[in-house]
């Protein structure tokens, strides 16, 4: 599952929150810290790690 990064507009924390697509695409999410429904996503890094062998 991949991390998605978040910003809590109550607390104003940045937060990663770990997420399958699923749950991502139904926007069920809260602020862990403050449990606030009101974050929005935030551009992050990606990190892609693949199976090819040389």
């Amino acid at each position: 599952m991949p991390f998605y990064e978040f910003e809590c507009a109550k607390c104003k924390k940045n937060v990663s929150l770990k997420l399958s697509v699923k749950e991502h695409d139904a926007r069920n999410y809260k602020c862990p810290e403050c449990h606030s429904g009101d974050i929005k996503q935030i551009i992050s890094h990606v990190q892609v790690q693949t199976s090819k062998k040389s």
